[in-house]
Order: C-alpha cells, then structure tokens, then sequence
C-alpha cells in the first residue's frame, strides 16, 4: 500500500542542517511560486504528522479526518505568504491551521473534540505500568495494547520534525547515540543533550495524554535510571510506527483535492497579474502533477468524471506535432507505472508550450478539442493571444465543460475577452472631418464610432500609508481580507492586495458590501503590520489611513528573558483576534519599539510568547498627540495558594491563573505546580488574574486576585453534599455548566459518549444552568440544589434555547471602522438585554419580536433602531437578515 509519505526512509542528515529552521523566507517564496521541490519536501515532511495529529482528535474517525487534512492543507496553501519563519517553525504554524480547521468543522459538525474511547479504558495494570514509566519494567500488555500504541503516535505528533525523527531513530531504529552523531556529525554532547529534552517531553506528553481520559491517573513520584527509562521508550517505539497509516482511497481523496487546491489558490492569488498569473497557474499545474505522482500519491485525478481512455480498436490518432490528446492510451506501450505516466504528462505540456511560442494556432485548437484540463488551461493561454473570433466557440466550450458554475474570470473566458478586444483594436473607425461652425455634421458617419469611455468609478476604499512624520511610505503593501465576524476562527482570507505610489496611496476600486480586514505592511521601518475592521457599504468611499503623528516610541524590558526580537501586539482587546484596531512589531536588538499612527483609546501591549501563546505585559491609555515614551518592566511575583479543605475534599487536577473566567486559548494561562506541603506556587507577571483552581469531581472554583507583589493566599474549599445527574438527548453543539450566585463555583456539564452526565458532591447552592456563547453567557433555568440536595435533570440542548434567536450587532464610526468598546443593548416586552461590541461586532440573543436596538459609545450620541427579530435556529451564523450595522458619529 502506498504511503503519502515514506518516513521511515527518512535520514538523519536533516538533523545536522535543522529541520525546524528549514522553511526560510527564501523557500517560503519557492513553496509560493509551486516550485516542484518544494512543494515534494512540504508535503513528505507534514501531511503524514497532520493527518495523524487531527486523527486521534476526532475519536480516530479517518473519514472526518481526511476532511480536516484537506481543511488544513488548503488553508496553508491560501495564506502561506503570511508564515513568518522567524516566529515560528513550518509545524507550529500548520499545526495551527489544523486546529482552526478542526475548531471550524467541528463547530459545522455541531460536535466537540474526542479522544479515541479506548483510551479512558485502559486496563488497571497497564495503568499502573504506564504510572512507573521511569523505574519499573514495562509490561508487554502495556507495550501491545493498541490504545497504548495510538497513544505513542499521538504523542510523537505532538513534536517538532528533527525531535520526532530522533525519537525514531534511537528507540525505534535502535540507532545509538554514537551512530547518529557519525550521520548527523554533531558532537555526542549534542546529541545527548537534545535526546535529554526529547525524551522528557515524549515521557511528560505521553503521561498527560493517559491522565487526560483516565480520572484519577498519576504518575508515580519516584524516580528511577536513565537506562530504565530508555528501555522503557525502546519498548514502546519500537512495536510502534511513527503515523496513522491512510488507506489507499483516502490518498486519492487528499491527493485529489490538493490538486484542486493548489491550482484554485494559484489562480486567485494571481488574478490581478494578467497574462503572467495564468502562465504561472499552468506552471503549477504542472507541478503539482509531477510532485503528488513522486511522493506517492496516486496519480492524480483532476476530473470529476475523467474522459474515458481509448480502447485498441479506437482510431489511432495523428501522430503529428498538433494533436497532443492527454488521456493515456490502453496499448501495449502504455506507461506501466506512474512515474513513466508523470513523464508522458510533463512532455504534453512542454509540447503545449512549444506551440504558442512558434504560433502553432491549429495544435492549440486541437488540444481544446482532445486535451485535459491542465493541458486546456495552457492552450488557452496562447489562444487568447494569437486567436481570432474563430476560436472563440472552442474556448466557449471548454468554459463551459470546466467552469459551469464560474468564476466569471477563469482562464478560458479571459482568452474571448483577449481575442474580442483585439479585434475591436483591430476595426477601422471612419474619422469624421471637421465642420465648419455652422454646419451640421454628417451622422450617417459616425454610427459605427464607439462610445467614449466613461470615467473609472470612485474608488470603494482609499487611504494614504505615512511614517511618524508623516512623510508617504511607497511599496507599502495594503491587503483587503474577509472578515467571518462570529466564526470560531478569524479565517483571514485575502480577497484583494495593493501597493502604495511614491505619494504613499492605495485604493480599492471594486470590493463586495460587508465586513472585511484591511491591513498594511511597510518594508524597511520597525511596523510589521497594522489592522483595522471595517464594514464596507456602497454609499460612499471610505478612507483609510495608516500612520500619522501618533505615535508610540517605547523600550521592553523582560529581564531575565531577552528583549530582542519580541514579537508585540498593540490591541484595543485583550484577544487581539477580535480587535478592532491592532498593530504588530518586534523589537530591535536593544529592545526598542515603535507603534505608528495609534488613534485615541485604551490599549493592551501584548507579547506572542516562543510557545505561541499571548501575554498581557502592559496597559496604555492613549489620548493627546503627545506620547512620551513607554518604558515597559515586565517584572514577577512569586504566589503561593495554600488550600483549607474538609476532609474526603475532591483532588485537585489543576491550578491556573488566567485573564478571566472564559478566555482565549491563545492566551497564556499559568500554570501552579503542586508541592509536598499541599501548596501551588508560582511566578507570574505583575496584573489582575483569575485564579481557578480544578477538581477532579468536575468543580471550579474561580475568584480575582490582584498580584502586585509576592503573597500567599488561602483558598477555602466548600464542603460537597448535593449531587445532580441526567442525560443530554443527543449531541449538544453547545457547551453546558452551572455556577451559584456569587460565580465562584462552577461546573461544566461534559456528558459521556452515551449522554450521561453526573455531578457528586457539589456544595449546596442556587445554581444557574448557563450556556458561553460569542462571549455572551445566557441563563437558561434555575436549579435548587440548597433545598433539593439530589436532582435528576435531563436536558435537550437545542429545545433549552428554542425561544432564542441570534441578533449580530455590527457597530462602526463614521468611517465604517467598526468600533471596539461600544455598549449595545436592546429593549422590548422582555427584560433589557446589553453587551459589548469588539472588532467581530455584538452578540444578543432574544425571542422573537420587536425591539429598540440602541448603541452608545463615549464621545458620539447614542443610535436607535427599531428592529423585528425573527425566529431563526439559535446556531444560524451571520446572514442579511440576522446582522445589523449601526453607524455612529463623530
């Protein structure tokens, strides 16, 4: 069976040259322009480590999972220009599109993420062995059992590529470290050193995936040899391949649709370059036969229903130059393995080529008769320059047989545009003679004159792009992006790019009604990027500046961590995803920071961590023109939790600090460690938290702490006696928990795969059964566990919110740069309802009906609209009628 890619004919010599550090701006451009190397080393090193990552994400559900490789490897294609290999490797970053395609199909799925069932039932004494990794002998019921295997391969999907490769290596290929410093030629302090910290973090990943779906699970405290433990890992690895396996359908699926993908993206990514950006999508096309075809993927299919190969007792085709059909011959000759089909493939395209560069009109029309669609797509390209209006019905066809459905500017339809125009240049305009003033002039003349052109309509978005002197910045570049308002992932896709003239301007001419990104780049100055949130109408043009006087000069200073080369985000939210208006930059050597043109508000400076994750460092309220500079101190305290607990109290399973109840996952959250004397300690940054702290009966205990210096603080632990238990009626696309009056205790309802939910030894309260959605909490019902200590409470997920609709509020200046920090709030025959707007808008939920819409925000008056809510699914994303924008003013 053949794999996507053969990673165990991988060598060690990529170690030496640093696989991590592979992908530079340098092979990011090859990988951009379908450079057919590139795309081969791309998808050998990460399709097999993607697929197997989200495999064991979604209960091992292959089927679900080849859609969510297709996701993530699309979505990379899309937005490969916006890796930055500075910040962070080529897996990081693709394990972050996985996780937005998973995020975004499971919430398409209605569904939440699901560990293999197998793996929560683990046998005990598999259990225990698993427990003592470090200083007993491992069982071979733990080395065999399967759940224990997909458990290695998850773990080994959660490594870097040099890491993973060397984990195979010495504990699967049994290579000693001796033997790998000979291959890699690294001293065997290197590479003692790097399989120190491979081999913790396999051990500290693996323990963390059992405890994960086994309740109660520890690892044993005490510590056993070096030797031990390498056992231990040659037992595991070596009865374990490094990747899920994918069937020989799903190749062809994955290969299919990354085919699709690539030339897709390639043709809207270039649709502003005229002839060169379809010369470059036959290129790729081209590419992308050869490269799928060499890493093992079946040949590709890029037809839905593919034309049917000739039989022997077909007619035999010309053998001249101008008749190059694509389908392969059943004949004796026939390629008899894919690499010979491959070769056959890349010579029809040469071939195609040859003839538009002597003008052989009469082959390209033949090949739109008999040819495949690559080979389509590149006559095309040479018809469209040499044709006339005959071969404008050839082309017609092949439109309609590839594109029925559009785009209206495929490649076909762009070769009639180019031969029509041609000819229009072409026609001989009678010019009719000056007349003397008083005489009329002849009409019969000028019939056949084309009308003038009219002048280009106004530009829909224009702005200008200065430095903090304001001086224009030219080849700036300004790109115009989607914006998917209430998806669960900020899919920032690129609808239209420009760069700036020598005066600094840029415009837009012609973009679709709705909210979108726009964002600017400037080359040579320490601004990385500027975003703002628009909603664009076609009522009048917007303009958009970036740059300008305000700005924000500043020095970071995060002793003992180094200040350089610190990526900042400068963000009117603590989520930055959900900004209305964000600035990103790193720091210099010295640790200085610029921000450029910071309209007036309240500002978090935020620092994307090594681990990808975000930390508040600062805050800013920016008001007059006059800015003095921002020393930032990033200094720690040390906190201490001692807990004061009733006997047989529920374990605690863990103890964070966060920047609030519900927040992003891109945030950091703080980790404190248990000690021997029963405490949590650990250093933090200076701020305002919330300290929650995890049991292992499902409670939540939450409540703010102000760290401004060192301190030790006592939690209490309320005793339990009350228990609540039921099932959810089917799968619930909506996440459940309970929390008392004063919202220190809370309890997620994660019901099993059966529906079953139990609650134990909860504290006796009033609780409200409460649902988090778009940052919204809505209260649902009340439930008496003060006076009714033992309930039984069955829930229908969909039915508890039947008589809600989804209102989305999009609130915007006059401008239409939408507005962060805007109160919203409705008024009607039920009770007054309020939120919040952000860069994503507002989110309300309320029963059908007629309401008073108002938002209000300091410094503008307040806006009123009288709306009718219609009932709709509670789930029903943003649409026309479910979304409306609020403009205030000045």
């Amino acid at each position: 069976m053949p794999h996507a890619v053969s990673k165990n004919k991988q060598t060690l010599l990529g170690m030496n040259e640093g696989m991590e550090g592979y992908w530079t701006k340098k092979r990011i451009a090859l990988l951009t322009a379908a450079e057919p190397q590139a795309i081969q080393t791309w998808l050998e090193q990460y399709v097999n480590v993607i697929y197997t990552w989200l495999y064991f994400q979604v209960a091992s559900d292959s089927d679900t999972t080849v859609d969510l490789t297709i996701r993530t490897f699309t979505r990379a294609l899309e937005q490969i220009e916006q890796f930055q290999p500075a910040q962070q490797t080529m897996f990081q970053w693709l394990r972050a599109c996985a996780k937005q395609a998973l995020d975004e199909g499971l919430q398409q799925w209605q569904t939440k993420r699901q560990r293999p069932w197998a793996w929560s039932q683990l046998p005990a004494d598999v259990l225990s062995g698993l427990s003592t990794l470090r200083n007993e002998v491992l069982s071979d019921e733990a080395v065999s059992n399967p759940a224990v295997q997909e458990m290695v391969q998850a773990t080994l999907a959660e490594m870097e590529e040099t890491d993973r490769a060397l984990m195979m290596h010495r504990y699967n290929h049994l290579d000693t470290p001796e033997h790998i410093t000979e291959e890699v030629g690294l001293s065997i302090e290197q590479v003692d050193d790097r399989l120190y910290r491979c081999r913790h973090f396999f051990r500290r990943a693996l323990i963390q995936l059992v405890q994960s779906e086994n309740l109660g699970f520890n690892e044993a405290s005490a510590t056993g040899t070096l030797e031990r433990l390498d056992s231990n890992l040659e037992k595991l690895l070596s009865s374990t391949a490094m990747y899920r396996p994918i069937s020989d359908n799903h190749l062809a699926i994955i290969n299919k649709a990354l085919t699709r993908a690539v030339l897709n993206v390639a043709q809207t990514r270039n649709a502003a370059s005229g002839n060169h950006s379809r010369r470059r999508i036959l290129i790729i096309a081209a590419a992308v036969l050869l490269v799928l075809g060499c890493i093992g993927f079946l040949y590709p299919i890029l037809l839905d229903e593919p034309e049917q190969a000739q039989t022997p007792d077909s007619p035999k085709q010309d053998q001249d130059n101008t008749a190059m059909p694509d389908t392969a011959k059943a004949s004796p000759n026939a390629p008899e393995d894919d690499t010979e089909q491959i070769d056959q493939d890349q010579l029809r395209l040469r071939r195609v080529f040859e003839m538009g560069q002597v003008g052989d009109l009469a082959g390209l029309l033949q090949i739109l008769k008999d040819g495949q669609f690559t080979s389509q797509l590149a006559a095309a390209h040479f018809i469209g320059n040499l044709g006339d209006e005959s071969a404008i019905g050839l082309l017609e066809e092949s439109e309609a047989k590839w594109y029925p459905n559009g785009p209206d500017d495929n490649p076909f339809a762009e070769a009639i545009i180019q031969i029509q125009n041609r000819q229009l240049t072409n026609t001989v305009v009678e010019v009719v003679e000056q007349t003397e003033p008083n005489e009329q002039p002849d009409t019969t003349a000028i019939e056949s004159v084309e009308q003038p052109t009219l002048p280009a309509a106004p530009p829909a978005i224009a702005g200008t792009v200065t430095d903090f002197e304001g001086q224009p910045i030219p080849n700036a570049r300004v790109t115009l992006a989607g914006n998917p308002l209430y998806a669960e992932v900020a899919d920032m896709r690129i609808l239209q790019e420009a760069q700036t003239d020598q005066q600094g301007n840029y415009q837009f001419v012609k973009i679709p009604d709705g909210p979108v990104f726009l964002i600017c780049q400037s080359a040579g100055d320490n601004s990385m990027s500027i975003t703002r949130s628009l909603w664009y109408k076609k009522e009048k043009p917007v303009q958009v500046n970036f740059g300008g006087p305000r700005t924000i000069f500043g020095t970071l200073n995060l002793t003992p961590l180094p200040s350089s080369n610190q990526i900042l985000y400068l963000s009117d939210t603590l989520d930055p995803s959900e900004a209305s208006f964000r600035s990103e930059t790193i720091t210099s050597a010295d640790g200085h920071f610029t921000f450029v043109g910071i309209p007036a508000g309240t500002y978090y400076l935020l620092n994307n961590t090594e681990s990808n994750r975000i930390v508040w460092i600062s805050s800013l309220e920016v008001a007059g023109e006059d800015i003095p500079d921002w020393q930032v101190d990033v200094s720690q305290a040390a906190i201490t939790i001692q807990l004061e607990q009733p006997e047989n109290a529920p374990a605690v399973t863990r103890a964070m600090l966060t920047y609030g109840i519900d927040v992003s996952g891109e945030l950091q959250q703080f980790a404190l460690q248990p000690q021997e004397d029963g405490t949590y300690t650990g250093n933090v940054p200076l701020g305002s938290y919330t300290l929650i702290m995890r049991f292992e009966n499902g409670m939540r205990l939450q409540q703010q702490v102000e760290i401004n210096q060192d301190r030790q603080l006592a939690v209490t632990v309320p005793e339990g006696s009350s228990d609540l238990s039921g099932q959810f009626s089917g799968k619930s696309p909506l996440a459940f928990f309970l929390y008392n009056t004063d919202q220190r205790i809370r309890f997620d309802l994660l019901p099993d795969a059966d529906g079953f939910y139990s609650l134990t030894s909860v504290p006796p309260d009033v609780y409200s059964l409460a649902i988090l959605v778009n940052n919204l909490k809505l209260d649902l019902m009340e439930i008496d566990l003060l006076n009714e200590p033992e309930q039984v409470l069955d829930i229908a997920p969909l039915q508890l919110v039947a008589d809600y609709s989804p209102l989305y509020v999009v609130v915007t200046d006059a401008q239409n740069l939408l507005v962060e920090g805007a109160r919203v709030w409705v008024t009607g025959d039920a009770e007054v309802i309020t939120t919040e707007s952000t860069g994503r808008g507002a989110f309300l939920a309320v029963p059908p009906g007629e309401y008073s819409l108002f938002a209000a925000l300091p410094g503008s008056e307040t806006q009123e609209k009288v709306i009718q809510v219609q009932a709709t699914p509670f789930l029903t994303k943003p649409n026309t009628e479910n979304t409306i924008l609020i403009k205030l003013g000045p």
